[in-house]
């Protein structure tokens, strides 16, 4: 049973957010690949629960650390590096007494690794796993971002993660948004990238919903008489030297995630009223432009 919050802004945890009604961005963009793909991941009871990639766990490491980090323990844990076992010998080459004494050593290393296997399984009971080499890797994405002169800027005076429930008077359906970011009248939203320059990022933003989640957001704060002047998004790379990029998003591009929040919120709200999720239509399939012009270079 989902947690029913009423309309407002609180200040609850990321599994509270995620475990509560309201329909969010990421669900809302299902929509786009057809009604029943929002039907079976959301009201079907179908759908099996999706788990997390080590891309998506390096990126709420990275939000985390950076933006609560006096969470990071409770939420997160490394796993711990075992000692290397001495090399194995045969008795034949080394004689007994070497043997036993090899033997004995491994020995007392297997049971230390195992106590510390034991007390790492009780103590990361609940928390997101990360590799040695993730943990440092998001370390130094926070070490370099914080260096950034704009980006504490952006961080000052800033309330974080908290989320958002609002009902749409036109549809009379609840939702809910969870700005990284809000500070006075601007909303900030952090995010992990391969590839922060405006060319690559601009892609990203369509594909992933950046958009429709600034629109979300303003739509958001209107419902609530919240100020909205601005839209910024703090981009870093996840690759070394995790340059960040910062984004503020223009009133055209903002006026678009409003206008697709408008689709597919009337699109959601027709297929609730009739009870019809209709999956892919029957369409014909063509070539594609790049495809002919392929083949037409490769027969010259």
């Amino acid at each position: 049973m989902k947690t029913v919050y009423t309309d407002g802004v609180y200040d609850i945890t990321n599994e509270q957010y995620h475990a509560s009604e309201g329909i969010s961005r990421s669900k809302l963009m299902l929509l786009d690949k057809s009604p029943y793909h929002f039907w079976y991941e959301t009201m079907s009871g179908l759908a099996d629960k999706q788990e997390a990639t080590p891309a998506m766990n390096i990126g709420s490491a990275f939000h985390t650390m950076l933006l609560e980090p006096v969470n990071f323990q409770r939420e997160f844990c490394v796993k711990p590096k075992l000692e290397v076992l001495p090399p194995a010998v045969l008795m034949k080459d080394v004689g007994k007494e070497q043997y036993e004494q090899v033997k004995a050593a491994r020995t007392i290393v297997q049971n230390r690794n195992h106590e510390l296997m034991e007390e790492f399984k009780q103590y990361s009971e609940g928390k997101i796993l990360l590799t040695d080499e993730q943990f440092s890797k998001v370390s130094k994405m926070v070490e370099l971002v914080n260096r950034h002169e704009i980006v504490t800027t952006l961080l000052d005076e800033a309330v974080y993660e908290q989320s958002i429930f609002w009902t749409d008077k036109e549809t009379g359906l609840q939702f809910k948004t969870r700005p990284d970011i809000w500070s006075s009248k601007m909303v900030v939203d952090l995010k992990t990238t391969n590839n922060a320059s405006a060319h690559s990022f601009m892609r990203s933003a369509l594909e992933y919903g950046y958009y429709l989640q600034a629109g979300m957001a303003h739509e958001a704060c209107k419902a609530l008489g919240k100020p909205f002047d601005m839209f910024v998004i703090l981009a870093c790379e996840k690759e070394a030297p995790h340059v960040p990029a910062i984004y503020i998003m223009k009133d055209d591009a903002l006026q678009f995630g409003i206008n697709q929040f408008t689709t597919y919120k009337r699109k959601l709200k027709k297929c609730l009223d009739e009870n019809k999720w209709e999956g892919y239509l029957v369409q014909e399939l063509a070539v594609p432009k790049y495809a002919t012009i392929d083949l037409e270079e490769k027969a010259a």
